[in-house]
């Protein structure tokens, strides 16, 4: 994530997302919008293989290309001098884990993030609790869409979880994680499993991103999901 300064970085960032250079890589680029720090802003880019990585340009070659070499570092420059701090990390793709995953040419407005940092003892049981949830939620229609993504490179089991919305009236209608697996499984096996959920959890924080799309540069078509 980072935390810039809105009106410089949105002006680097409308440049990049203007530029039709075949190399330039595609993304998508959110801001919070609840829940976290103002002003932070997150940058995606899908990949299926890392030998994609290497055909994206870097930002600077993007600018060089676009406006010269000489303009080009000073507009880079002007976005770094926003930056109070930068983080990238990779995540992979859980698809046995998520519950009705949809890719979708148009990005949904906002995205609610689930972040959990799991003790890294209990990832097998965290994984087998994530399991039953996605059994359970997939038996209840008002359950959202929930795609799962682990860390590959970056914080050392931390897992993710994404659901996308467009309206904040449809989390109305969300059941909670436990209402869940009460229906699903009763009871006393729900709260075992919230139980076991708990055990798990290092450190866990919700944060709702929207989707900012005049910062954007998103593909054609759906855009993989992989990573």
């Amino acid at each position: 994530m980072k935390a810039l300064t809105v009106a410089l970085y949105g002006s680097v960032s409308l440049g990049l997302a203007s530029l039709a250079a075949a190399q330039a890589p595609h993304w998508l680029a959110y801001q919070v919008g609840a829940g976290g720090p103002g002003f932070t802003y997150t940058v995606a880019l899908s990949f299926s293989k890392w030998a994609e990585v290497d055909e994206w340009s870097s930002v600077a070659q993007i600018l060089s290309k676009a406006y010269g070499e000489a303009e080009g570092a000073k507009v880079l420059q002007s976005g770094r001098n926003t930056i109070e701090r930068s983080e990238t990390a990779v995540y992979r793709l859980l698809p046995d884990l998520s519950t009705r995953p949809q890719v979708s040419d148009a990005p949904a407005a906002h995205l609610q993030l689930f972040v959990t940092d799991v003790e890294p003892a209990m990832v097998p049981t965290w994984e087998g609790y994530l399991a039953r949830l996605k059994a359970a939620q997939e038996k209840t229609p008002q359950a959202p869409t929930s795609i799962r993504r682990v860390v590959a490179l970056g914080a050392s089991n931390r897992y993710v979880t994404a659901v996308p919305f467009n309206k904040y009236a449809e989390r109305d209608g969300w059941p909670s994680a436990l209402d869940v697996l009460r229906e699903a499984y009763g009871e006393a096996e729900a709260r075992a499993l919230n139980e076991t959920r708990l055990r798990c959890t290092r450190e866990a924080r919700i944060v709702v991103l929207a989707y900012r799309p005049d910062l954007s540069r998103p593909a054609t078509g759906a855009m993989p999901a992989s990573r």
